[in-house]
């Protein structure tokens, strides 16, 4: 009956929280509204919920946050922020959110995570050649399953714009985006290469 009432409110946390909020919009976290933030308060870890994922196990989260069900934690407490730093440093989520169930002397903490998207395949669109576009996906090495990250995207545009350079194109456009792969139900998109080469340069001796 008590966890039927349980308040899962809007959190007003410390000061260093927002800080680190500041760097990093796409984290939130919720507690109840009656916590008086004022001052740390000691809790019972009664549990860790884990939800939104879709490739990850719920033991490999776990690990990651080093968290222990059972012991006690201070909220608000240093900890908190030092777990989203964590995760956001494993590189495989593009939102984090904390939120919290509270029961007198014990807590719940639940974290909703989206992971980044997984690539399914991925293409070219413009007007370059069949012996281009065989070459690019050698070089690329992109494999179906890894993740959709910036550094991706930004290696991957790298590789593309120095494949060009090298054949004397010093004008090319390049964009990218994803499209959502309906064959797959998972979190995985169609990676879209945008090349348009330009002109080609030729340098007079």
């Amino acid at each position: 009956l008590n966890l039927i009432r349980m308040i899962k409110k809007t959190l007003i946390f410390s000061l260093l929280f927002f800080l680190f909020l500041a760097k990093n919009a796409h984290s939130t976290i919720e507690i109840s509204e009656n916590f008086d933030y004022s001052s740390s308060k000691t809790f019972f870890l009664k549990d860790i919920e884990i939800v939104g994922l879709e490739y990850l196990k719920k033991s490999s989260i776990i690990k990651m946050i080093d968290i222990e069900i059972g012991k006690e934690i201070k909220i608000p407490s240093e900890i908190i922020s030092e777990t989203i730093k964590k995760l956001w440093a494993q590189g495989l989520f593009s939102d984090i959110q904390i939120s919290s169930i509270i029961d007198s002397s014990s807590i719940i903490l639940v974290f909703k995570l989206k992971e980044l998207a997984r690539l399914s395949k991925f293409k070219f669109e413009g007007k370059i050649s069949k012996s281009d576009i065989s070459a690019l996906k050698e070089n690329l090495k992109l494999i179906g399953g890894s993740l959709i990250s910036e550094n991706t995207i930004t290696t991957s545009k790298k590789i593309i714009n120095n494949y060009f350079i090298e054949k004397g194109f010093y004008n090319i456009e390049l964009n990218t985006r994803t499209e959502n792969d309906n064959s797959n139900n998972k979190n995985s998109k169609i990676l879209i290469f945008k090349i348009n080469k330009g002109q080609k340069v030729k340098i007079k001796d």
